[in-house]
């Protein structure tokens, strides 16, 4: 299995004029504004704007290219529940960019994100458990995991999946079913409808 990136996503869905306008300019492909209105509202404590501004430095847009810098405005945003901060934040770990490279620290982040219904990272996780990076390698966790993220709208190959489930015993094809249906219950699915 191989890790999944994310996506450059702006949101605009605080009460912060700051970030509207923010969200405006980036629209219109000012990102130096953008920087600008990002950074009042992620100082007034906006998780939104502080992953936005994140994303800015991570991509060199309007702002120099400064991953030091976005891993910090992940971290703030993490902190304080934004789960694209956390994929974020876990994949700066894994890369070892803008921060040292751990693999604890990045399955860490992956599987909270991924308790919130983030399918890409769940999808990530499960590749951790698979190869046992940052986890003891676990292939009923890869594989509850990865059911997860299919359950959740991701699209992975049955080729893939049918890799998956041809390293697992029989018993431990009944326990990734279980521990599926346990995780199905307990974690909120973050489909777009």
């Amino acid at each position: 299995m191989m890790l999944l990136s994310g996506v450059l996503s702006i949101s605009p869905s605080s009460g912060f004029a700051d970030l509207a306008a923010g969200v405006e300019a980036f629209n219109t492909g000012n990102y130096t504004k953008a920087a600008l209105e990002f950074t009042i509202a992620a100082n007034k404590g906006d998780a939104h704007a502080q992953v936005n501004l994140g994303l800015l430095y991570e991509n060199g847009l309007g702002v120099e290219y400064d991953p030091s810098t976005a891993f910090q405005w992940y971290k703030r945003a993490a902190e304080a529940g934004s789960t694209l901060a956390q994929f974020n934040l876990a994949a700066l770990y894994f890369e070892g960019v803008g921060v040292e490279q751990s693999y604890e620290l990045a399955a860490q982040w992956y599987r909270l994100a991924a308790s919130y219904g983030e399918a890409i990272a769940q999808y990530n996780l499960a590749a951790m458990f698979d190869e046992g990076l940052g986890v003891e390698l676990d292939v009923v966790q890869a594989w509850a995991w990865q059911e997860l993220a299919i359950h959740n709208g991701l699209d992975v190959s049955s080729m893939e999946r049918d890799a998956l489930t041809e390293k697992l015993t029989e018993s431990e094809l009944v326990q990734a079913q279980s521990l599926f249906n346990h995780y199905q219950q307990r974690y909120p699915s973050n489909q777009k409808e």
